[in-house]
């Protein structure tokens, strides 16, 4: 798969994305065994975790607006406002958009 990449421009994903070890780090840098949670409208928790190559990614319908985000690793939060769509590398790219500071990164 193509980390940093717009996952659902090829794939029917509700929500994906690419996790990294910095704001600024390359785009084939992604973090594999990184927990990502979402809690979506109703309060729901939804928890993924990052593949080989640092995407995670779901079918799942989402209650939108999502609500937040965290990513957890070795049981350091870092904890983020919620996403405006499901297509997190929409806005964490390099440069940024949007309010995103970067790319999605671990604490």
């Amino acid at each position: 798969m193509s980390p940093g990449q717009n996952c659902q421009a090829c794939h029917g994903f509700a929500l994906a994305g690419t996790v990294y070890a910095s704001a600024t780090a390359d785009s084939g840098a992604g973090l594999q065994g990184v927990t990502v949670e979402i809690t979506d409208a109703n309060q729901a928790v939804q928890t993924f975790t990052s593949n080989a190559a640092g995407n995670f990614f779901t079918r799942a319908a989402l209650a939108l607006p999502l609500q937040k985000a965290a990513v957890i690793r070795n049981g350091q939060r870092a904890e983020m406002s919620g996403p405006p769509a499901g297509d997190c590398n929409r806005c964490h790219t390099l440069p940024p958009t949007g309010a995103a500071v970067g790319r999605i990164h671990v604490p």
